[in-house]
Protein backbone atom coordinates (compact mmCIF):
# COMPACT_ATOMS: atom_id res chain seq x y z
CA UNK A 1 0.00 0.00 0.00
CA UNK A 2 1.25 3.61 -0.80
CA UNK A 3 -0.39 6.78 -0.55
CA UNK A 4 -1.23 8.81 -3.84
CA UNK A 5 -0.06 12.02 -2.06
CA UNK A 6 0.72 12.10 1.68
CA UNK A 7 1.53 16.06 0.92
CA UNK A 8 -0.52 18.72 0.06
CA UNK A 9 2.19 19.78 -2.72
CA UNK A 10 1.82 16.49 -4.50
CA UNK A 11 -1.67 15.99 -4.00
CA UNK A 12 -2.23 19.69 -5.78
CA UNK A 13 -0.46 17.89 -8.79
CA UNK A 14 -1.93 15.07 -8.93
CA UNK A 15 -3.88 14.09 -12.35
CA UNK A 16 -7.75 13.73 -11.86
CA UNK A 17 -7.06 10.69 -13.40
CA UNK A 18 -5.10 9.09 -10.31
CA UNK A 19 -7.44 9.83 -7.34
CA UNK A 20 -10.25 8.58 -9.71
CA UNK A 21 -8.45 5.28 -10.28
CA UNK A 22 -7.52 4.89 -7.09
CA UNK A 23 -11.07 5.27 -5.90
CA UNK A 24 -12.40 2.68 -8.50
CA UNK A 25 -9.50 0.32 -7.06
CA UNK A 26 -10.98 0.44 -3.85
CA UNK A 27 -14.80 -0.46 -5.14
CA UNK A 28 -16.16 3.02 -5.30
CA UNK A 29 -18.07 2.62 -8.27
CA UNK A 30 -20.72 5.89 -8.11
CA UNK A 31 -19.33 9.47 -7.89
CA UNK A 32 -16.09 8.83 -8.13
CA UNK A 33 -15.44 12.32 -10.33
CA UNK A 34 -16.84 14.68 -7.49
CA UNK A 35 -14.79 12.84 -4.99
CA UNK A 36 -11.62 12.90 -6.84
CA UNK A 37 -11.84 16.19 -8.02
CA UNK A 38 -13.00 17.66 -4.21
CA UNK A 39 -9.84 17.15 -2.24
CA UNK A 40 -7.67 18.18 -5.71
CA UNK A 41 -9.13 21.58 -5.43
CA UNK A 42 -8.97 22.06 -1.74
CA UNK A 43 -5.47 21.50 -2.12
CA UNK A 44 -5.12 24.03 -4.75
CA UNK A 45 -6.66 26.85 -2.84
CA UNK A 46 -4.45 29.51 -1.63
CA UNK A 47 -2.69 28.32 1.63
CA UNK A 48 0.48 29.16 4.04
CA UNK A 49 2.98 26.92 2.50
CA UNK A 50 4.85 24.58 4.69
CA UNK A 51 8.86 24.72 4.19
CA UNK A 52 9.82 21.33 2.23
CA UNK A 53 11.60 19.90 5.06
CA UNK A 54 8.71 20.21 7.19
CA UNK A 55 5.82 18.97 4.52
CA UNK A 56 8.02 16.16 3.16
CA UNK A 57 8.27 15.11 7.21
CA UNK A 58 4.73 15.06 7.51
CA UNK A 59 4.70 13.34 3.87
CA UNK A 60 6.52 10.46 5.99
CA UNK A 61 4.79 10.75 9.12
CA UNK A 62 1.12 10.18 7.19
CA UNK A 63 2.83 7.20 5.28
CA UNK A 64 3.63 5.61 8.39
CA UNK A 65 0.25 3.94 9.47
CA UNK A 66 -0.69 3.29 5.83
CA UNK A 67 2.63 1.08 5.87
CA UNK A 68 1.66 -0.47 9.41
CA UNK A 69 -1.95 -1.26 7.98
CA UNK A 70 -0.10 -2.76 4.89
CA UNK A 71 1.84 -4.94 7.09
CA UNK A 72 -1.23 -6.23 9.29
CA UNK A 73 -2.84 -6.44 5.93
CA UNK A 74 -0.25 -9.11 5.05
CA UNK A 75 0.55 -10.85 8.19
CA UNK A 76 -3.58 -11.47 8.02
CA UNK A 77 -2.78 -13.39 4.66
CA UNK A 78 -0.57 -15.50 6.34
CA UNK A 79 -2.27 -16.55 9.11
CA UNK A 80 -5.31 -17.42 6.91
CA UNK A 81 -3.12 -19.45 4.79
CA UNK A 82 -2.13 -21.25 7.81
CA UNK A 83 -4.96 -22.01 8.96
CA UNK A 84 -6.37 -23.63 5.76
CA UNK A 85 -3.25 -25.28 5.90
CA UNK A 86 -4.27 -26.58 9.53
CA UNK A 87 -7.51 -27.56 9.13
Amino acid sequence: MRPAAPAPATAARLPPEQPRALLRKAGRSRGTDAAATRPREAFRLGQMPQPPLAEQATGHQARAPIRQLGAACRNAGHLEHAATESF
